[in-house]
């Protein structure tokens, strides 16, 4: 008896893997045919690669200081918006911050 259920409990166990192999199996064909069509949405395959220009490396900030505008420029936004701020506070004491682009 008790060799019989143990040979009950393998098979059951051995079911269950190949069940789990299975769906995993389905799930990894699923997810490369999804792939496959980002990548034909996209235009990434073979020779009709999307071409991505790097962004500016000059980031421009716009501070509001009552009816002026000040302008700050820097390597990143941080910066930028700092300069922007500075030039701003040298004569107002209301400086809101307008945009920011690197464009």
């Amino acid at each position: 008896m008790k060799k019989v259920m143990l040979l009950a409990v393998m098979l059951l166990a051995v079911r269950a893997a190949e069940a789990r192999d299975g769906s995993l199996e389905d799930r990894v064909r699923r997810l490369e045919r999804a792939v496959e069509r980002l990548e034909d949405r996209c235009g990434e395959r073979g020779d009709d690669r999307i071409v991505v220009e790097p962004e500016s490396e000059i980031w421009t900030c716009v501070v509001s200081g009552g009816k002026e505008k000040f302008y700050g420029n820097g390597e990143t936004r941080g910066l930028a918006e700092k300069d922007a701020m500075e030039q701003c506070q040298k004569t107002s004491n209301i400086c809101r911050l307008k945009q920011c682009s690197n464009e």
